[in-house]
């Protein structure tokens, strides 16, 4: 017994694929055996996949390292819920899909905001990847703010800018106002590159572009209250279609 070694007496060392650990094939008396750590990979799950219905609040850690699928039958017209853990006392991170036909999920903290780009997973098989850094949650993913798209009010000349994309412009000026479209190729527009103008006052609204820039439509102007406008880029040039007189 004096010549035993107890845990203190063991270096520590990061492991090798090449390293044995000591294990029963039997919990019995000289049961035990030995395992290349590289043999045992393939038995060990990375990760369980978890089937979630209805409105959920998580409450503790044991959601570290799962995939959670989302499902909803009921059609109430109301969103799906998910509430995270209050301040656990562990690093987390756990995955989120939704899998409804016809609902968002929502992403609830009682702590305040999520960091991300959003809280809101929109269609089917939108995910994200949450985790606990010890202050905050965080996610990123298929995550949106609003139903997809921003709204921007504009009353003055404007430049578009690659923030811009997806957005719609609200215009409620007083006078006439210019929206510019830069060369796509110096902002690095892909190709699909998209946003909408909607005219809500009673004056013009001229589409220009910086020198040397094409812009392919029947006309340039939004003179009515109301008048609208796709506007679209296929990453060289710039493409309009709508209420352009």
């Amino acid at each position: 017994m004096a010549n035993r070694k107890t845990f203190n007496d063991f270096k520590e060392e990061l492991p090798k694929l090449s390293d044995y650990v000591i294990g029963y094939s039997n919990p019995v008396p000289e049961g035990e055996r030995r395992f290349r750590l590289a043999d045992l990979k393939g038995f060990v799950r990375a990760t369980e996949v978890v089937k979630v219905i209805g409105n959920t609040e998580f409450s503790d850690t044991s959601i570290h390292g799962k995939f959670f699928h989302l499902h909803d039958e009921v059609h109430d017209g109301k969103d799906l819920e998910i509430t995270l853990p209050n301040n656990p006392d562990m690093f987390i991170q756990f995955g989120v899909v939704n899998m409804t036909e016809h609902k968002s999920v929502v992403l609830n903290s009682k702590i305040g905001k999520i960091n991300s780009n959003g809280n809101t997973l929109r269609k089917k098989y939108d995910t994200a990847i949450l985790y606990w850094d010890g202050v905050n949650w965080n996610a990123y993913g298929h995550l949106s703010s609003n139903g997809g798209m921003d709204i921007k009010t504009l009353s003055e000349n404007y430049t578009f800018e690659r923030k811009d994309a997806d957005c719609i412009m609200h215009i409620t000026s007083e006078s006439d106002i210019e929206i510019v479209l830069p060369d796509p190729k110096s902002l690095n527009l892909i190709s699909g590159t998209q946003f909408y103008i909607y005219n809500l006052s009673n004056i013009k609204v001229t589409l220009n572009t910086e020198t040397g820039v094409e812009l392919h439509a029947r006309s340039r102007v939004l003179r009515r209250k109301f008048d609208d406008v796709l506007v679209y880029t296929d990453g060289n040039q710039w493409f309009a279609t709508g209420d352009l007189t």
